[in-house]
């Protein structure tokens, strides 16, 4: 038997099925790993009844539905509602509960949280965006959980949930946003459309979708899936941060100067756009390059 789940396509037609089923059977002889034919089924996409039919009495296998779960996550060809996620919100409650039996200290659980709690989340949010709902039900649960010790309803908090997200040196605890952290991994995929051409995923979306277009700069068509449309919205805010990141990493920056790239970040610097609104005349030539207005959006 397989420790995973395995998914298999081909084309919706006879000798494609045939080619496959054989080939299966041939790793199944040489493996010794048989599929169960109970547990297993087809699904199909834009395929006539007359051919959905020829091909399931062919295989002998049964019709599934979408949406469908595949390693412990729900694939589906719409949008995820919250009924399709709340399995995560019942999972991370069950282990809630189970430790709720015994006597922890607040640091106790807060190491719970850190590590089982929101490691159970992790291999979601590397695959799509949450819903928000999802996710203000599992920061409810670990919130009620350190300061009580329980997984009923609760509003007692000794300080606010938002203050432990800062890192330990300016009073936080380190824990981790799941909004954030969601949007960071799903920015991991951005990233491997840009500099991961050799995979098989990156190829089909480019193939189907971008066509040799910049992922920063690709419109995702009306007929785009949902999921892809919504990995290109963390785009902008994935970009600031680059840059933002660029000016402190990649520059050697002095004392004196990084006040001058914080006035940027917020943004603070003296560009002539900002001087001409104060009412003060001058040129609104960039002097570095005289190819368009000086502003912060031009210079950096």
């Amino acid at each position: 038997m397989f420790a995973d789940d395995l998914l298999l396509f081909a084309r919706a037609d006879k000798i494609s099925v045939q080619l496959l089923l054989g080939a299966f059977l041939k790793f199944s002889i040489v493996s010794g790993l048989e599929a169960n034919m109970n547990k297993s089924n087809i699904y199909f996409g834009g395929v006539s009844t007359s051919e959905k039919g020829y091909i399931l009495d062919t295989a002998e296998i049964v019709e599934g539905s979408l949406p469908f779960r595949y390693l412990e996550v729900p694939l589906s060809s719409k949008k995820l509602n919250y009924h399709q996620c709340k399995p995560l919100v019942d999972k991370i409650l069950a282990r809630a509960k189970v430790w709720s039996a015994k006597f922890l200290s607040y640091a106790g659980r807060l190491i719970l949280i850190k590590t089982i709690l929101f490691g159970m989340h992790t291999f979601w949010c590397q695959i799509f965006i949450l819903p928000k709902r999802i996710i203000k039900e599992v920061e409810a649960f670990c919130r009620i959980f350190l300061w009580t010790g329980d997984t009923v309803n609760s509003k007692k908090a000794l300080v606010a949930w938002e203050r432990l997200y800062m890192p330990r040196s300016s009073g936080g605890r380190n824990v981790k946003n799941i909004s954030l952290w969601n949007k960071v991994a799903i920015g991991k995929l951005l990233w491997a459309l840009a500099f991961k051409k050799d995979k098989l995923w990156v190829q089909w979306i480019d193939t189907f979708y971008m066509k040799g277009q910049d992922p920063l700069q690709f419109v995702a068509p009306i007929s785009c899936s949902w999921a892809l449309k919504r990995f290109l919205t963390v785009r902008i805010s994935s970009y600031r941060l680059v840059i933002r990141l660029s000016l402190w990493l990649k520059v050697n920056i002095l004392s004196a100067q990084s006040i001058e790239v914080c006035k940027k970040s917020t943004p603070r610097l003296y560009t002539t756009d900002r001087i001409q609104a104060w009412g003060i005349g001058c040129s609104d030539n960039c002097v570095l390059c005289f190819g368009g207005k000086e502003s912060v959006e031009h210079l950096f």
